[in-house]
């Protein structure tokens, strides 16, 4: 048998309260006493466990599933757990301690504001600024912590260390007053101003913006110039004592106190029109003619830089004519003459072969070799001789001449030749001295 519900004992007891006529009383004390009962009973039909409480209005929750609910409302919320001093070097760590969980564990959503500027990790905060726990046990993870710097991140400007001031305090400049726009152009263009008429400079003078001089300046002292340019306007001079300098003259220091004087620059030397040198001259630079040169006799003249001539030459009063060069004349004076260049290559060579001295070879001239080109003479025995040429073949076939003569004790000889070899062959056993070979090779 189910067990009814309170709704249906109610309606029980109504109906043996109305329906009995006789024991009236005894039924209605009954009735009574059930519907008493009744109310002062839940039913377990009614109560509800459910932490997430449903939409029901007949049910009941219990205790707990109403803590439960009621709990997981407020968790993440942001709890202000007061002010937090940040480390003054970075990098700097976060909150550890004084959280909203157990013992001062740090929950999600503690939060904490800076009493002072420094670091959380490498970010720097100021006065104000705000850290939040993105998570129940954050650590020092940078990922779990959010920073709200709520601070302008630089110092506000103070008005009343404006200045206004032209001259920015003369001669006891401020380090915590700074100027206005105005101030600060007024003074430089102040100081860059045309110095238009006589000015006498008695002390120590510094000059950190350009100079125009535009009438007499006199400095009796020091004037420095710093990173600027010094103009000087239409004729003025610049005189160092009392001297003006002259057209090509440069400042030269003297090295320490010394006043710098004017000197004329010796890069080189240009001598115009005719110059005649008497004795004996050393020309260590570059030298310029731009007109003749006369060179008499009795002097010498040694040129150990570069000799630029824009005239001509005259060597013994002559001048020479087109095509002409300089010869070492009989005298030993150099002379004006015909260039005298060979049609052809030519290479000279005095051969000996003797009892005593052996083989031996004497270069008279040699315009065949070049670069990379040797020539050199063998003796192979029997009479033969051997001329090898070495990085090239020089002897170029039907435009070379060999001539072989002035020869001592050898009566016959043979010659055979190749483009980069030629061969002399004497009469076997039979010594020589100086015996002349000329190579010619013909263009």
């Amino acid at each position: 048998m189910s067990q009814k519900t309170d709704a249906q004992l109610i309606t029980e007891a109504t109906v043996i309260r109305t329906e009995t006529a006789l024991g009236a009383n005894t039924a209605n004390r009954v009735g009574t006493m059930f519907v008493d009962s009744i109310d002062s009973k839940i039913n377990t039909d009614v109560i509800d466990a459910n932490i997430a409480l449903g939409s029901s209005d007949a049910l009941i929750p219990t205790q707990n599933a109403v803590k439960t609910y009621a709990d997981g409302l407020v968790v993440g919320l942001v709890d202000d757990r007061g002010s937090f001093t940040p480390s003054v070097t970075s990098p700097g760590a976060y909150p550890s301690t004084g959280g909203s969980g157990a013992g001062g564990a740090i929950k999600k959503g503690d939060l904490w504001f800076m009493s002072a500027a420094g670091f959380l990790s490498t970010t720097a905060v100021v006065a104000g600024t705000s850290v939040r726990a993105l998570a129940d046990n954050p650590g020092q993870t940078n990922a779990n912590w959010n920073i709200l710097n709520s601070g302008l991140g630089f110092t506000p400007e103070n008005v009343l260390n404006k200045s206004t001031d032209i001259t920015l305090g003369g001669g006891t400049p401020s380090d915590i007053l700074y100027p206005s726009q105005k101030a600060a152009k007024s003074y430089i263009d102040d100081n860059a101003a045309l110095v238009d008429s006589q000015n006498t400079f008695s002390s120590l003078n510094f000059f950190d913006a350009g100079i125009d001089v535009d009438g007499e300046s006199d400095i009796n002292n020091e004037m420095r110039v710093r990173n600027i340019g010094i103009s000087f306007l239409d004729d003025a001079r610049l005189y160092m004592g009392t001297d003006p300098g002259t057209v090509g003259q440069v400042l030269t220091s003297q090295g320490g106190t010394v006043t710098p004087t004017w000197e004329t620059p010796t890069p080189g030397i240009s001598l115009a029109g005719d110059n005649t040198f008497t004795g004996d001259n050393t020309f260590t630079q570059s030298t310029q003619f731009t007109a003749g040169i006369l060179s008499p006799v009795g002097g010498t003249s040694t040129f150990n830089g570069t000799l630029d001539i824009n005239g001509f030459l005259r060597v013994g009063g002559q001048q020479g004519t087109a095509g002409q060069v300089l010869k070492q004349g009989a005298s030993g004076i150099p002379a004006w003459g015909d260039a005298g260049v060979l049609p052809y290559k030519v290479y000279t060579v005095l051969l000996n072969d003797t009892f005593n001295s052996g083989f031996t070879q004497f270069v008279l001239q040699d315009t065949i070799t070049s670069v990379g080109t040797t020539l050199n003479w063998f003796s192979q025995g029997n009479g033969v001789y051997r001329l090898d040429a070495t990085g090239s073949s020089p002897f170029t076939e039907n435009k070379t001449w060999v001539v072989i003569g002035q020869v001592i004790a050898v009566n016959t000889y043979l010659l055979s030749m190749l483009t980069n070899r030629i061969s002399i062959k004497t009469q076997a056993g039979q010594y020589f001295q100086n015996l002349a070979i000329e190579i010619r090779v013909y263009p």
